[in-house]
């Protein structure tokens, strides 16, 4: 029987989205081909569960301020998957895949990922340049820096929501990038190509690691494929969809002259869904469109912007 440990940085019933319920399908079809699969995940606490016929073990640390993996999370990794003694490691989305991959080469197994987003080739994870067009390839490391401060300071409303996560420091400095700049400007730029360099060597590391890299859909495993390296085998895994949510409102046919625009996913700045309700708003009665949402919020999470939406 083959065994499979699938790492997720998060997983039910403690945060609930789209890469953990991803996840959670993975491994039910896994185990429905006959796989013996057990779930890695993190949180405050270390714990050991079952969630719908899936066992889980959560290791004591946050994947996400650890993204370069210490020594100490690398060895814990190490420890937990090799308890299970699996064939091969699975890794769905990139946050945290740099400590996992690391742990299984120490073990000597094949790595598989499941990339949710473009984290493994892009480091805004959006394949769009600047100028707001996708972006066709990786030209060089340089490049790819400007492009990120060009995203951190961009004034389209999507680009600037992309680039949240870097240090407000470098705000005024990307600004004037490729001038001469003082104090903490220089200081923050130098920061941030600090943090870039290393993502670089994370990105490098997980690259080569990697035996197959699956994308969500088509569309990603065509614009990453060029990036990864020659040997890795690729494939394509169509997001799956709860068809028990789509039926909650109980309709099932509309007319034949009618457009249907459905929004199933998260409700983040992220998601994008403030732009499709000002597509709604802008369209009108002018078509004959039906536009229908199914947001999950969670708590504590960008309230502020749901309560927006809901508005």
């Amino acid at each position: 029987m083959m065994r499979v440990a699938l790492y997720s940085h998060f997983f039910f019933p403690e945060y609930v989205g789209g890469g953990e319920r991803l996840a959670l399908l993975t491994a039910r079809g896994l185990q429905r081909n006959g796989a013996e699969v057990r779930v890695f995940t993190t949180q405050e606490t270390a714990e050991t569960y079952t969630y719908e016929g899936i066992p889980v073990r959560a290791l004591p640390y946050d994947s996400r301020a650890d993204q370069r993996a210490s020594s100490q999370t690398i060895d814990i990794l190490t420890s937990a998957i090799g308890e299970c003694d699996p064939h091969v490691v699975h890794v769905v989305g990139t946050k945290g895949a740099y400590g996992v991959t690391r742990a299984a080469n120490h073990l000597d197994l094949p790595v598989g990922m499941a990339a949710l987003e473009y984290g493994i080739c892009c480091d805004t994870q959006t394949l769009v340049r600047r100028g707001g067009e996708p972006c066709s390839g990786r030209t060089s490391a340089a490049d790819c820096f400007a492009c990120q401060l060009e995203h951190r300071t961009s004034k389209s409303k999507a680009l600037a929501q992309i680039g949240q996560y870097l240090p407000d420091e470098v705000v005024s400095a990307a600004r004037r990038f490729g001038r001469k700049v003082a104090g903490r400007e220089v200081a923050g730029s130098l920061e941030l190509h600090s943090r870039f360099q290393e993502r670089e060597q994370i990105r490098s590391t997980v690259q080569k690691a990697l035996s197959l890299y699956l994308a969500p859909t088509q569309y990603t495993l065509d614009a990453v494929s060029d990036w990864l390296p020659a040997h890795v085998r690729t494939s394509t895994l169509m997001y799956p969809l709860d068809q028990k949510l789509l039926e909650a409102d109980g309709e099932k046919n509309t007319p034949n002259d009618e457009l249907v625009v459905v929004f199933v996913g998260r409700c983040l700045p992220m998601k994008g869904l403030d732009v499709l309700l000002d597509a709604a708003r802008r369209i009108g009665d002018a078509e004959p469109v039906r536009w229908k949402v199914y947001a999950a919020v969670n708590e504590g999470e960008h309230e502020e912007y749901a309560r927006a939406m809901e508005d």
